[in-house]
């Protein structure tokens, strides 16, 4: 969710180097939000993609990754998920334990 294009060069047989770029392999998937009751749809990486369906749910996943690493739009919908599961009671937020100094 915010990966950009890099630049490299392409190596004919002659070792002769001209540029070209990399382009992410992005995809479009419609996801749908259990919390929010409505479909996002999202352009997305296929790392991203596999991380997701690691988590099991759009909503899961948007809650337990950092805000760094989220697009403008996916933090708004975190927030909203939030919001909405702090409501219900089905979401506890957990403080970080500071690790004791051994």
């Amino acid at each position: 969710m915010g990966t950009g294009r890099q630049i490299g060069n392409n190596v004919s047989k002659s070792n002769r180097k001209t540029k070209r770029t990399f382009l992410p392999g992005l995809i479009s998937k419609v996801f749908t939000s259990v919390t929010l009751k409505k479909d996002i749809k999202l352009s997305i990486t296929k790392r991203t993609y596999r991380t997701i369906v690691k988590h099991g749910t759009i909503d899961d996943f948007l809650v337990n990754v950092k805000s760094t690493n989220l697009t403008d739009f996916a933090i708004v919908l975190k927030k909203q998920i939030v919001k909405i599961k702090l409501a219900d009671g089905s979401l506890v937020i957990k403080k970080r334990e500071a690790k004791a100094a051994a």
